[in-house]
């Protein structure tokens, strides 16, 4: 937000800050009203003031140059040779003196013009930076101050500061709202512009009626006859130039520089266009269609404010004016609006539509409805002057249902117990008068407080306290140490569970993502298919989306109901800009509607909301680890994912972990069917993870493997067994190493696993000491006979109370490879 210091200087006496702005812009950003720049728009005609030409004489070696001596003031002349023809003996000029920097950092030094001493340029517009194009030099009026700074003779010397206005503090987006802070702040009084209007001998005829007082209780209007649109003046074109707005014609001009200089946004329409000479505030027709003023058409559902005449919507309420009735270069009667909407009216419309208007910025914040009338004055006051003609004798001003100033009843006591500093009263007292509001002493140390029309960020007694806190200083707020009288609230479980996985997951080397908890219903839809599927490796997935009521955009329009969509996409967006290999997880919830299918499969967590979730982890891997010479290894992105996977759970204290295929056909769409398990943690189904189906990648062009799974960390806090503290043996382990011969079909898994149970079965009998059974090889070849593989499992056996021997362990791996071979089949190679 930019604002004028001079404009400013209009309302409250800022003149000191003009020359020296930093004190201003510390105060103001102590106050929290942060200046992020300062522009001091006289810097670039430092060295450039106004002179008189008392000779002008031919140059002795150039026929069109000529020799002038000019006087800039205090008995100084200087000589300076010009190429420009319209200037003469006497006139009043712009001059630049060595030492300034002209537009296109152009340098004045003192120089040789063929072989004659110039010090100094006699400048144009168009060397001042000030046009695009000029004839010759810039001959000023005869009573210009000889020697007077040009930029301060031309009120140039402006200084803008650029503030960051917070969403609360809608009355500082005017020069009028900032001036009532800053003589809040500084102790100053203010002044307001008077409006003395130029009434016609007729009556505003043109019927207003409101039909929607809860989005738009107010609304005023003038009708002014007679102007004629056309080029604003050179002040107005300045002042609102100087705050980034461009000038459009004199009429709109008065409407942008009183939302600027008050803070009201108002609109001008064509008389002629208004069919029935009537305006209604209502809400549109559903189906309709709109032509804003940029020539958008919109369509229109029943639900956004209106300003409408007797058969069609003329303005979208606080947002944009319609083609259809917008002042043109033949307008000669116009209607000045100036109006108070809602906030959460404007704010749905421009959300709804994507338009961004410097009206609609203010609406959507808050405009207090109590300057309605003083800027439509202000507005035709300034019109008459700019574009001519008269004003109607009487104005519009519908407000039947009066907003009502907030009333705050606070105590000194509350504002000291939260700030931790004793206040006087008197001190209190000040700045509450400050502020502009009513304030009452009830009894002493009770106050009630009416907050000032321009504050409508006032509504209870907390936001005094902040007031107080901010205008009296930050600085005064001691350092003390709060004092903790109460026991700390115990943690919630599943935040401490949260945190403890991503502890683990990041030690073993991955990358924790986020994204958002909501997505495209399209692009989930296609990638979760069939949601049966997911409930049958554990993951309640539901069959229809949340859909979000006013989504940012149709990419986001509903909530996740898995992390896997929004993992898969940090994939593609990583493999396209140039990541190989990435390993990814994230926590997060997936949502779902509550139902009885919902509540049937899983208990919610917040009984009674329309709303259920599951915190759940996802993963997502790809491409393949390289060595130092950049060699790809073999493991798969699935392999890996496992293998992470399986760490992570036992680590995290799952002690039964089971990796089980998926039946044929059972496998969710976006898997490789033969390259997906099921995940059971004590036997139950906590989710589920495998290799990406390899159409997928084709379609979406990766190149290399990837892997995903996800999981119900819910389910698997459930599965995690109580710590137990067992001594670490001391005496020496003993491996074996068996080779089976058997049927590809049978998964190595299970055979290992197979060990384990039945080294429980055979505990007496020394099952006991097997502490561990894996996979160490696996070979196929022809020498085995089509359709076998050998796979070969070592175990290690150990004792916690002393050593074994071989016939012990010889003993117990004999009978445990028996047990193997009769289950399954296979043979010792």
């Amino acid at each position: 937000m930019k604002l004028s210091l001079r404009w400013l200087n209009d309302f409250v006496d800022v003149s000191d800050a003009l020359k020296d702005p930093q004190g201003l812009a510390r105060a103001l950003t102590n106050a929290g009203l942060e200046v992020e720049s300062i522009e001091d728009q006289g810097k670039p005609f430092h060295n450039v003031v106004v002179g008189h030409i008392l000779e002008k004489g031919k140059h002795p070696g150039a026929d069109r140059l000529s020799l002038c001596q000019v006087t800039t003031g205090g008995g100084v002349i200087h000589q300076i040779v010009c190429g420009a023809q319209n200037h003469k003996q006497g006139d009043c000029v712009v001059v630049a003196l060595p030492g300034a920097v002209l537009p296109g950092d152009f340098a004045i030094k003192h120089s040789k013009i063929r072989g004659v001493e110039s010090g100094g340029m006699l400048c144009s517009l168009k060397e001042l930076g000030l046009a695009t194009e000029s004839e010759g030099i810039l001959i000023l009026p005869d009573d210009a101050p000889i020697g007077k700074p040009f930029a301060e003779y031309k009120k140039l010397d402006d200084v803008v500061f650029e503030l960051k206005v917070t969403p609360n503090r809608a009355d500082c987006l005017s020069h009028r709202g900032l001036a009532l802070e800053i003589a809040c702040l500084l102790g100053k009084p203010i002044c307001e512009p008077e409006s003395k209007i130029a009434e016609g001998d007729f009556d505003c005829d043109i019927g207003v009626a409101i039909r929607a007082k809860d989005l738009g209780p107010r609304y005023a209007g003038r009708m002014v006859k007679g102007v004629k649109v056309g080029e604003s003046p050179e002040w107005l074109k300045r002042r609102l130039e100087t705050v980034g707005m461009k000038s459009i014609n004199n009429v709109v001009d008065v409407t942008n520089y009183v939302m600027m200089e008050l803070g009201q946004p108002l609109h001008a329409f064509d008389v002629r266009e208004l069919r029935g000479r009537t305006i209604i505030v209502d809400r549109a027709v559903s189906g309709e269609t709109f032509v804003t003023l940029d020539g958008s058409e919109l369509k229109l559902d029943g639900t956004e404010l209106t300003i409408r005449d007797s058969e069609r919507v003329v303005a979208l309420a606080g947002v944009i004016g319609g083609k259809n009735s917008g002042v043109q270069d033949d307008t000669v009667d116009v209607m000045i609006e100036a109006a108070y909407f809602t906030p959460a009216s404007v704010r749905r419309t421009m959300r709804k539509f994507g338009i961004e208007t410097d009206s609609g910025y203010r609406f959507s914040r808050g405009v207090t409805p109590e300057t309605t009338t003083q800027a439509l004055d202000r507005a035709t006051q300034l019109m008459i002057e700019v574009a001519g003609g008269k004003a109607s004798r009487d104005r519009i001003d519908v407000y039947p249902e009066p907003v009502p100033r907030t009333e705050i009843q606070i105590a000194l006591s509350t504002v000291e117990s939260r700030l931790g500093y004793p206040i006087e009263a008197s001190v209190f007292e000040m700045w509450m008068k400050r502020l502009g509001g009513d304030l009452r002493v009830l009894s002493p140390g009770l106050y009630k407080f009416v907050a000032p029309a321009h504050r409508m960020d006032l509504h209870i007694d907390m936001d005094l306290v902040e007031e107080f806190g901010r205008l009296n200083g930050y600085d005064k707020i001691p350092e003390t140490l709060p004092v903790g009288g109460f026991m700390p609230a115990a943690h919630d479980e599943l935040y401490m569970a949260e945190m403890r996985a991503r502890r683990i997951l990041k030690g073993m080397g991955c990358l924790q993502a986020l994204n958002y908890s909501f997505i495209g219903d399209g692009y989930q839809k296609d990638f979760i298919g069939d949601v049966e599927l997911w409930c049958d490796a554990g993951l309640f997935v539901d069959g229809s989306d949340v859909r979000i009521v006013n989504p940012l955009n149709e990419e986001i329009n509903v909530m996740r109901r898995s992390l896997l969509p929004g993992l898969y996409r940090n994939l593609l967006h990583s493999v396209r800009f140039g990541s190989p290999v990435g390993r990814l997880f994230e926590i997060g919830v997936s949502v779902h509607a509550v139902s009885d299918r919902s509540q049937a499969v899983r208990a919610e967590r917040f009984q009674g909301t329309a709303y259920g979730e599951e915190k759940r982890l996802g993963f997502c891997f790809w491409g393949g680890e390289t060595d130092l010479w950049g060699r790809t290894q073999v493991a798969e992105p699935a392999v890996t994912l496992k293998g992470v996977v399986e760490s992570f759970l036992k680590t995290y204290g799952v002690s039964s972990i089971e990796f089980e295929p998926f039946d044929e056909g059972r496998a969710p769409g976006i898997l490789h069917p033969g390259k997906a398990v099921v995940v059971r943690a004590n036997r139950v189904p906590v989710g589920f993870l495998g290799a990406v189906h390899p159409s997928r990648l084709q379609l979406d062009k990766v190149r290399t493997g990837a892997a995903i799974g996800e999981f119900s960390l819910e389910k698997i806090l459930k599965a995690v067994s109580s710590v137990r503290f067992v001594p670490i043996s001391t005496f020496p382990a003993m491996e074996r190493d068996v080779a089976l011969v058997g049927a590809k079909s049978i998964p190595a898994g299970e055979i290992v696993t197979d060990f384990m149970k039945l080294a429980r079965k055979f505990e007496a009998d020394g099952g006991r000491f097997l502490k561990s059974a894996s996979v160490f090889d696996v070979f196929e070849g022809e020498s085995l006979g089509e359709g076998k593989r050998s796979v070969a499992v070592r175990m290690v056996f150990q004792s916690a109370d002393g050593t074994l021997e071989d016939a012990v362990v010889n003993q117990v791996r004999d009978k445990l490879v028996q047990a193997i071979c009769e289950k399954h089949g296979v043979s010792v190679r």
